[in-house]
């Protein structure tokens, strides 16, 4: 099975890759107070609710798109990949460790990063949601345009709540739907 519809693969690059480069960056920010640099702060129950009722509601808005416009709504590929594995390894996978490593990487120590550089909130948050976008070359130019928009809805909730616990959240929700 070629490796980038091989399931197996696939859950396991990204759950071993979590597990590596999550301690690197906490390491990496050099910090006695990491969880702050990284924004991963408790947030309210209702706050996550609402950014949660964001995403569904971006999701739907997405999926019409692309019954209206004509690219599949889950790609091929994933298609492909995602029924070569079983479902709890899959979904550890997406919808657990890329979440993970991926809100604290882009809208915790890149956002962070930029900000303590005296980038704005607003210009760390369209690098951040473009270099996770780009990073999705497998994807065709719509899906790498709506990646983008959500990477900034992704930044707005955590300037918003200034914490990545929202952002996983959505992320991880995004993921599942």
């Amino acid at each position: 099975q070629h490796a980038a519809t091989n399931g197996v693969a696939l859950a396991a690059a990204t759950l071993s890759s979590t597990l590596v480069c999550v301690p690197l960056i906490w390491a990496l920010v050099r910090s006695n107070d990491a969880a702050r640099f990284l924004c991963l702060r408790a947030t309210s129950a209702k706050s996550i609710a609402l950014w949660c009722s964001i995403v569904v509601a971006f999701v739907a808005v997405q999926d019409f798109g692309s019954f209206a416009f004509g690219p599949p709504v889950v790609a091929d590929f994933m298609v492909k990949a995602y029924s070569s594995a079983p479902p709890i390894l899959i979904v550890l996978a997406v919808v657990v460790a890329a979440p993970l490593f991926e809100e604290i990487l882009f809208r915790g120590f890149l956002m962070s990063a930029l900000e303590a550089r005296g980038v704005s909130a607003a210009a760390g948050g369209v690098v951040s949601a473009a270099h996770w976008a780009v990073m999705r070359a497998q994807y065709d130019f719509y899906n790498i345009v709506a990646i983008f928009l959500v990477g900034l809805l992704l930044a707005a909730a955590r300037v918003k709540t200034g914490s990545v616990v929202p952002c996983f959240v959505m992320h991880a929700l995004g993921n599942a739907i």
